[in-house]
């Protein structure tokens, strides 16, 4: 018996929204470990280890690919993108490192609202009025997170501010990229162009591992390149649109991570900024997805119109 290609769809699917929560787990288990760590070692060298670990995989996997996979149509472009991601990861470590993990996590989830806005820019793409209200009541939550002049504030989750910014501009080239580039081949350029210039800069403030912690490094390393291989091939089964609700399990992880092994309880206030923030996100996802089935149903009609 032959299964129909619309099952096939279903359970493609319902294996990518496992494959986004395995992934969400990994990441902000790589960030509780990074957290961990951060009393012993620079953010630098943290940073260093998550992508060298990381590239390390990915070498794995591709090893007999790489000349293929580094070949690129828009090398530049790639360049600045890999380095938009560095420095979003670079920005977000130094934030939770030093707030608590939900309330970072909680700033970084702004960044599908910035995408709207560069989008709007960069790609030309409508911005309605809607996705404008989204927008805004997404910032106003980040406020509350931050809750600036009070004596919660502080400058810190400036840097969870940045990386949404760097995560976004990343996010914006790489859909500019995805019509010309094989998704593989962005992924190795991100991980290596991070592990160079990463290892550039890490002998300023290098501090041997010692063997209790290495161990805890290999951990993170390999949460990392588990949480983004699974991100990439759960976008391989199913499309965004499908699995981006999912993604704001990051925030349960974290607030979970935080309080078990930080002692992080968030504060009231902190949540209801978090629900302003993931609502808005929601929101403003809401519309993109509704749009885009406008748009499909008035190209069928289009297109039985002139049959």
């Amino acid at each position: 018996m032959q299964t129909s290609p619309d099952a096939v769809g279903i359970t493609n699917v319902k294996v990518g929204i496992l494959m986004i929560f395995a992934a969400v787990f990994c990441l902000t288990s790589m960030d509780a470990v990074i957290k961990f760590l951060s009393d012993s070692y620079s953010v630098m060298q943290l940073v260093c280890f998550r992508y060298f670990g990381q590239t390390i995989l990915v070498f794995i996997i591709f090893w007999r690919h790489l000349g293929l996979l580094f070949k690129s149509k828009h090398p530049l472009l790639q360049i600045v993108r890999s380095i938009c991601l560095f420095a979003g990861t670079l920005c977000f470590i130094n934030g939770f490192v030093n707030v608590d993990l939900m309330s970072a996590t909680a700033i970084l989830q702004t960044s599908p609202l910035i995408i709207a806005v560069m989008a709007h820019f960069m790609l030309k793409e409508r911005v309605g009025w809607q996705r404008v209200l989204g927008i805004v009541i997404g910032l106003i939550g980040t406020l509350i997170i931050i809750r600036p002049g009070t004596s919660v504030f502080s400058t810190y989750s400036f840097y969870s501010v940045g990386a949404a910014f760097f995560y976004a501009a990343f996010s914006i080239l790489t859909r500019r990229l995805s019509h010309d580039e094989d998704i593989w081949s962005s992924f190795l350029f991100t991980t290596t162009a991070g592990s160079i210039i990463s290892l550039m800069i890490v002998p300023i403030n290098w501090q041997t591992p010692t063997m209790i912690d290495i161990p805890w490094f290999t951990l993170a390393a390999i949460f990392g390149a588990t949480g983004h291989y699974l991100f990439l091939k759960a976008h391989f089964l199913a499309e965004a649109t499908a699995l981006a609700p999912f993604t704001y399990a990051t925030l349960i992880f974290a607030a979970i991570n935080g309080a078990l092994f930080f002692g992080d309880i968030p504060h009231l206030i902190t949540i209801v900024g978090t629900i302003i923030v993931a609502g808005s996100g929601l929101f403003v996802w809401y519309r993109e997805l509704k749009h885009k089935i406008t748009s499909v149903k008035s190209e069928i009609s289009l297109s039985r119109y002139n049959e």
